[in-house]
């Protein structure tokens, strides 16, 4: 007898994947796979299409060509089982006045709730807690949203985006307005995350915090210039070439570093 081995889709793949944004094109036929569980870093010049990348990834602007997550295409996805799916966190957050941190992250636990109201549900407490506690601003939970300071609120918006408990997380520049010992905590909970078995995809600015991550996503003109192991020399040589070789990856003592030139 004949026994059939299915093999599991990797969670997210492109094909053909293009964004117009009026009369320009900023991603042109992006094809690419992305396994789970893995923290990919998509980096590139200013331009180079990383934010509307993580868009069209979160569904939130039209794109030509497919993307498939599981193997279905999202486009096919219910809007309530894609949020649960997908979990998405922008530069230009709504500031959400009025409303208490922990209200902002229990914002998240909506596409788990059905018809049911918000603060319902003891699981949903636990993970708008848990997210709290991992981003270390459980002790904020009381006060304004709004009357926190940038880094906080960065802090408070990431926890909302983890509280979803997607197997796909998106953040676009989760380290800005954070401070390096903040910044490295991310980093650490973000590893956490994946070790976990999330997939995390981040834009990211800070090479050196690129180069942190288990997958470079290099883009430039809107297109996959090269993708690799954060590790890997070749990954290295190319993003020398994308920055035009004003910067440099050497290898230090403590792991891999990019160099101004």
């Amino acid at each position: 007898m004949t026994h059939l081995v299915r093999i599991k889709p990797p969670l997210v793949e492109l094909e053909h994947l293009s964004v117009n944004l009026g009369s320009k094109v900023v991603i042109h036929d992006l094809s690419a796979q992305i396994e789970s569980p893995k923290w990919v870093s998509v980096i590139g010049a200013n331009g180079a299409g990383k934010s509307t990348l993580l868009k069209a990834l979160a569904s939130l602007i039209p794109f030509e060509g497919n993307i498939r997550l599981n193997g279905v295409p999202i486009r096919s996805i219910k809007p309530q089982e894609r949020a649960r799916l997908v979990s998405w966190m922008g530069q230009t957050e709504p500031r959400l006045s009025g409303l208490k941190v922990r209200d902002v992250v229990m914002l998240s636990r909506y596409p788990h709730q059905g018809r049911t109201h918000l603060n319902s549900n003891f699981s949903d407490q636990e993970e708008v807690t848990r997210a709290l506690d991992r981003l270390r601003v459980l002790e904020l939970q009381d006060q304004v949203f709004t009357r926190l300071s940038g880094g906080e609120q960065q802090r408070v918006l990431i926890a909302r985006a983890m509280a979803v408990r997607a197997p796909l997380l998106l953040l676009d520049e989760p380290f800005a307005f954070l401070d390096p010992p903040h910044q490295a905590e991310l980093a650490i909970t973000l590893r956490e995350e994946v070790a976990q078995g999330q997939c995390v995809i981040t834009v990211i600015h800070d090479l050196n915090l690129a180069l942190q991550t288990d997958w470079i996503c290099l883009l430039k003109k809107g297109r996959v210039f090269f993708e690799g192991s954060s590790s890997d020399p070749q990954t290295h040589q190319a993003m020398e070439a994308a920055f035009d070789h004003r910067v440099k990856v050497i290898h230090t003592q403590d792991g891999w570093v990019c160099k101004t030139q």
